[in-house]
């Protein structure tokens, strides 16, 4: 990596083939079991283990570093992702089976799982091809697999949460999970005020927001202070601004299809946070252009986030508009039928009806 000084393997450990080859297995092994573990309970609770994100994630991942950018520095590791591609596609296929079950309550994505995965799983090669682009293939499969890792373990717990019930999940997948590396997640957090409307059929989350806030809040301060010690303060502040931009486009975009709905969003809300970002565009050209200091987004990883944005947000527009078209046409067809009912009501009313 350019900008950050790796640690480095003592040479003991590199001519100690037979500790890579066992953490290799055992990483390989535990990964695979956890899979099975995962296709079994979705059969079994016809429903699905691994939450949409973290699933597209990590198979762009594997697709991304078994066919194109095969680990170099350890033959057995492209093995490894092959194997781990070839159960995250059994996954898939067992996702796109049994999701309906979990999203009655959102048509918009029951109708059209196909092709939200389609696209979820092209974007996130695109990530995983713009950190390759960023930071060279090895130190882009090292943080790839470790945003996956982060992903899926924050997906994890966010789905348990909002499902309140063991279904998809078990002890077994979780020990099998937990017993190659236990990390922190983070809370999705929303606002305090208006969140439990959204939740009425999450009570874990609509009873608890605060604690789900409060630790929210203080993960995503550690991750900026990570940012800031792996970067520097200048460096961090610029990638951090780009993170929390993509964060919301997408995030806004996902409630936005969930809900179906335009309540806690207006056209006017959607275009003056979609240009007060796009002006930042020539903001960075003419920085750039003018030389002032370290422009960090004029860069493979800046460029990718730049485009993800557009696509986002312009898509948020495009549904939006569409589905306020939609909400007046059903107004209107619920004030003509009161007009109608209202209507009869007076005949039936006049001397002479009976």
């Amino acid at each position: 990596m350019a900008q950050v000084e790796g640690l480095q393997a003592t040479q003991g450990y590199l001519e100690n083939p037979t500790a890579l080859a066992v953490t290799s297995v055992g990483m390989c092994l535990c990964w695979l079991a956890s899979y099975a573990g995962m296709i079994r309970k979705s059969v079994q609770d016809r429903s699905y283990c691994m939450p949409l994100m973290p699933l597209c994630c990590n198979l762009a991942f594997e697709f991304i570093f078994s066919a194109i950018y095969p680990p170099m520095e350890d033959p057995i590791l492209q093995y490894v992702v092959a194997s781990w591609l070839a159960g995250s596609v059994m996954m898939v296929f067992t996702t796109i089976k049994f999701m309906p079950n979990e999203w009655k309550h959102a048509p918009l994505i029951q109708q059209n799982i196909l092709w939200i995965f389609a696209i979820t799983i092209l974007g996130w090669m695109t990530v995983h091809l713009a950190l390759v682009a960023q930071f060279g293939p090895d130190d882009g499969f090292a943080w790839g697999a470790g945003f996956c890792q982060l992903l899926l373990d924050a997906g994890s717990l966010c789905q348990v949460i909002v499902r309140g019930s063991s279904r998809g999940a078990s002890f077994f997948i979780w020990y099998v999970f937990a017993s190659w590396l236990a990390l922190n997640c983070v809370v999705a957090s929303a606002a305090l005020k208006f969140a439990p409307n959204e939740w009425e059929d999450a009570p874990l989350v609509r009873n608890n927001l605060a604690c789900i806030f409060a630790v929210s809040l203080a993960g995503w301060m550690t991750a900026h202070l990570a940012l800031v010690a792996q970067f520097g303060p200048n460096d961090a502040a610029a990638w951090s601004a780009w993170f929390c931009q993509l964060f919301l486009s997408a995030g806004c975009l996902c409630q936005l299809i969930i809900r179906g709905s335009s309540r806690g969003t207006s056209l006017f809300i959607w275009f003056t946070r979609f240009m007060g970002t796009a002006i930042d565009l020539p903001f960075e050209v003419l920085r750039y252009r003018h030389g002032y200091g370290k422009v960090v987004l004029h860069s493979p990883l800046g460029w990718w986030g730049g485009l993800a944005f557009f696509l986002l947000d312009g898509f948020y527009g495009i549904f939006l508009w569409n589905i306020q078209q939609a909400e007046r046409r059903v107004d209107d067809l619920q004030r003509e039928k009161a007009g109608s009912e209202t209507g009869t009501e007076k005949k039936q009313r006049k001397p002479g009806n009976k």
